[in-house]
């Protein structure tokens, strides 16, 4: 299966589980800042920010819609959504706004 199981924030990119298995194999992408995107289920949205690269700006953003913040979780496609992508890409998906805590 394709779905994506976790994120590398300096590759800026999902992975599905083959591909997250390659990535970790190769010792100079294993010291890369990653997390599964079952992780972020629990994830604090101040630990979510602190493990995106530097030069991103403080709040996570979406790269679908501009100026979005991605505030929200769905749990149908685990990953990190905008308000935008709730109501056009994920409309009906289970999604949770992520903890601010």
């Amino acid at each position: 299966e394709n779905s994506p199981i976790a994120y590398c924030t300096e590759c800026e990119k999902c992975f599905c589980k083959v591909c997250w298995d390659a990535h970790q194999k190769l010792s100079f992408l294993r010291l890369h800042s990653s997390f599964t995107l079952k992780e972020v289920q629990n994830m604090s949205r101040d630990k979510l920010i602190k493990m995106l690269p530097s030069s991103s700006s403080s709040s996570p953003m979406c790269h679908d819609h501009d100026n979005h913040i991605l505030d929200f979780y769905c749990q149908q496609c685990t990953i990190p959504v905008c308000v935008g992508c709730t109501i056009i890409s994920h409309k009906g998906h289970s999604v949770h706004e992520v903890s601010k805590q």
